[in-house]
C-alpha cells in the first residue's frame, strides 16, 4: 500500500538493507530501526522517505518508541551469532519478538511480517514445503520455532495479521555470520593446496539471496492471501555443497585442480557424532578460527567474518536441504536471483571492497595446462604456502615382554609440518618431544615422524626414537587403523611396539590414548602456522625423509 510507513528492525543488517531499499521503491515510508552504533550503509536515493532509530529491542519501551508511527511491521531483527548462550538468544530472538508485535498490536499495525528460518524443519530428502513438522536441534532453532509458535497463538481479531518468512540459509552483502562463512573456506583450503580440488556431490540445497528474502517479505507484506500464513524463500537451483565450494572458489579466481569425490561415508560415520558434540564443534571453531585469522593478518584485512564451525552451518553441508517455493510462486512472487551461481560472486565482490576478504585478482585461466596460470596476486600465493605444527599428548600403559603386568607410558610431542601443502601431498609430519616409559625411560627426548595416510591405507603411523635410561636406543612405533564405523575409537587409540632400535628386538608392547574431553581443547589450541618459502619447504622435507 503506497504512502503507509512501515518499521524495519534490523535494518541495517544483510536483509533489512534491502527491505529498507525495497519498500522506497514501492512508494513507502521507512522507519529503520537497529541497535545503537550500527552501520547505515543503505545506498538510498536521495531524498528518501527513511528515518532511523537506534535502540534496544529487548527493551519494550525502545519498541514501543519504535512503532510509533508505523502502519506496518517487517521484523527481521535477530541474533544469528550461535555463539551466544542461549539466553542472551531468547533474549533477542523470542523476547523481542513479543515486545515488536505487541507494540505494534497497540498501535493498530495492520501486518507483522517475521523472520523465522528454513532450519527448523525436519530435514527430508524430498523438498520441504511448509508443512514439514518442525525439528528444532539447537538453541538458535528452537528459539525460533518458539517465536514463531507465539505469534500463531495471537487472537486474530483487532491484532495485526501475521505472516512468517522462513528463508533457507541467506547469502548476501554485510552478512558476518551463518551463510558468510563459505567465503573463509577457498582461501583456507588454498593454504593447503596449490590447486584447490574440486568437490564432486554432497548434501543439496538452494540457498537464499538476501535481496531476495527482503523481496518476498515486501511483497509479503501486501498481499491481502498471505495473511496468518508461512512461506519458504530460496533460490529456484538447489546445488549440491561441492558446486557451491566450485562457485566460491571460481568467484575468487582461484585455480581449480582435479575432482573428488565428497566424503559421504566419513560425513555419514561423523556427522550425528559432530553435531551434537558441542565439544568437538569447540574444537573445530577454534582451529578454523586460528586459520581465517593467519589469512586476516596476512592479506591486511577487516576481522569481520565470524569463522566458527556451528551445527547449523555444519548440517547444511551434511544434510540434504531442498526447500519447495511453491506456496509464495503461486502468489505471483519470483525470485530475482534463481541461481546461486548467479548471485554468489557479486557478493563475494562486496566482501572484497570491504576488505574482508582476500582479493586476488582476475580469474585464474581454466583448462588444461593453461589451468592455475592465474593473476599475479593467485600466482604469489601459489608459491608461497604456509607451515604448521601442533602438539599432542597420549598416555596409558606398556607391557614389557615376558615380564608381567602394566606400566605407565606416555608421550607428548610438537607435530611440524614445514610446508601445508607438502602436507597435503604425502601427510608426513615431524616429532620432537619426550617419552615416558616406567622402568624404561624417564622424560627422555624423542624425535620421529607421523604418517597420516589415512586417506590412502587407513592409518596413521607413529614412529618415535629415544634413548632409555640405560643410555641403548629404542624405538617406538604405532598404527592407528582408522576405521569409519568406529571412528572416534580408532582415531584416539593407539597401540604399538617398543623394540630395541640396534638389535631390532621387541621391548614390549603400549597402548594409549587420546582424552578427548581432557585433551582436545589444548590440542587444537596449541595450533600454529607459520609462512615459508617453496624452496626452504622443499629441501626441509626432504632433509626429513632423508633422516
Amino acid at each position: 500500500m503506497a504512502g503507509e510507513t512501515v518499521l524495519v528492525t534490523g535494518a541495517a543488517g544483510t536483509v533489512g538493507g534491502y527491505a529498507v531499499r525495497e519498500l522506497v521503491a514501492r512508494g513507502k515510508r521507512v522507519i529503520a530501526a537497529d541497535r545503537p552504533g550500527a552501520r547505515w550503509d543503505l545506498d538510498l536515493p536521495p531524498g528518501a522517505p527513511v528515518e532511523t532509530r537506534e535502540g534496544d529491542l529487548t527493551d519494550l519501551s525502545f519498541c514501543v518508541d519504535a512503532v510509533t508511527g508505523a502502519d506496518a511491521v517487517i521484523h527481521t531483527a535477530a541474533t544469528i551469532d550461535l555463539g551466544q548462550d542461549e539466553a542472551t538468544m531468547r533474549r533477542i530472538n523470542v523476547d523481542a519478538v513479543r515486545y515488536v508485535y505487541e507494540a505494534a498490536r497497540a498501535r493498530g499495525c495492520r501486518r507483522f511480517v517475521h523472520f523465522s528460518s528454513a532450519s527448523i524443519y525436519e530435514k527430508r530428502r524430498r523438498p520441504i514445503d511448509e508443512s514439514a513438522p518442525f525439528d528444532p536441534q539447537s538453541p538458535y532453532e528452537r528459539s525460533k520455532v518458539d517465536a514463531e509458535r507465539w505469534l500463531w497463538a495471537r487472537p486474530r481479531a483487532g491484532a495485526p495479521e501475521v505472516v512468517v518468512v522462513r528463508p533457507s540459509m541467506i547469502y548476501g552483502p554485510r552478512a558476518r555470520f551463518l551463510g558468510a562463512k563459505l567465503a573463509t573456506v577457498p582461501p583456507i583450503v588454498a593454504l593447503f593446496f596449490g590447486l584447490v580440488p574440486r568437490i564432486r556431490g554432497g548434501a543439496s540445497c538452494n540457498w537464499a539471496h538476501a535481496e531476495d528474502v527482503a523481496r518476498a517479505a515486501a511483497f509479503l507484506l501486501d498481499e491481502p492471501r498471505a495473511a496468518w500464513e508461512a512461506y519458504n524463500v530460496a533460490d529456484d537451483v538447489a546445488l549440491t555443497f561441492g558446486e557451491i565450494l566450485e562457485v566460491a572458489t571460481r568467484a575468487y579466481g582461484l585455480p581449480l585442480g582435479p575432482e573428488v569425490p565428497y566424503p559421504t561415508r566419513l560425513l555419514g560415520a561423523v556427522g550425528p557424532w559432530l553435531a551434537e558434540s558441542d565439544l568437538l564443534l569447540r574444537a573445530l571453531t577454534i582451529g578454523n578460527r586460528r586459520l581465517w585469522d593467519f589469512i586476516v593478518r596476512r592479506h591486511g584485512l577487516v576481522p569481520a567474518i565470524d569463522a566458527s564451525i556451528d551445527r547449523e552451518t555444519f548440517l547444511y553441508a551434511a544434510v540434504e536441504a531442498v526447500f519447495d517455493t511453491r506456496k509464495i510462486r503461486a502468489l505471483g512472487w519470483e525470485p530475482k536471483w534463481k541461481d546461486f551461481r548467479t548471485g554468489y560472486p557479486e557478493v563475494l565482490r562486496w566482501f572484497q571492497r570491504q576488505r574482508w576478504v582476500p582479493t586476488y585478482g582476475p580469474a585464474a585461466a581454466e583448462g588444461g595446462a593453461a589451468e592455475g596460470a592465474g593473476a599475479p596476486a593467485a600466482a604469489r600465493e601459489r608459491r608461497s604456502s604456509v607451515g604448521f605444527r601442533f602438539e599432542e599428548t597420549m598416555a596409558g600403559t606398556w607391557h614389557r615382554a615376558g615380564n608381567g603386568g602394566p606400566r605407565p607410558f606416555r608421550f607428548t610431542v610438537t607435530a611440524t609440518a614445514p610446508s601445508s601443502r607438502q602436507f597435503a601431498r604425502d601427510g608426513l609430519l615431524r616429532l620432537a618431544g619426550r617419552i615416558d616409559a616406567e622402568g624404561l625411560a624417564t622424560a627422555r627426548p624423542c624425535r620421529g615422524t607421523l604418517d597420516i595416510s589415512w586417506v590412502r591405507r587407513r592409518e596413521l603411523a607413529y614412529d618415535l626414537s629415544f634413548e632409555g635410561d640405560d643410555g641403548r636406543p629404542y624405538r617406538f612405533s604405532g598404527r592407528k587403523d582408522v576405521r569409519l564405523l568406529r571412528l572416534r575409537e580408532s582415531m584416539t587409540t593407539l597401540p604399538g611396539r617398543i623394540v630395541a632400535a640396534d638389535t631390532g628386538a621387541e621391548i614390549g608392547t603400549a597402548l594409549v590414548r587420546f582424552d578427548l574431553r581432557r585433551d582436545l581443547l589444548p590440542f587444537v589450541g596449541s595450533f600454529d602456522l607459520v609462512v615459508m618459502a617453496e624452496v626452504q619447504e622443499a629441501g626441509d622435507l626432504a632433509a626429513t625423509r632423508a633422516g
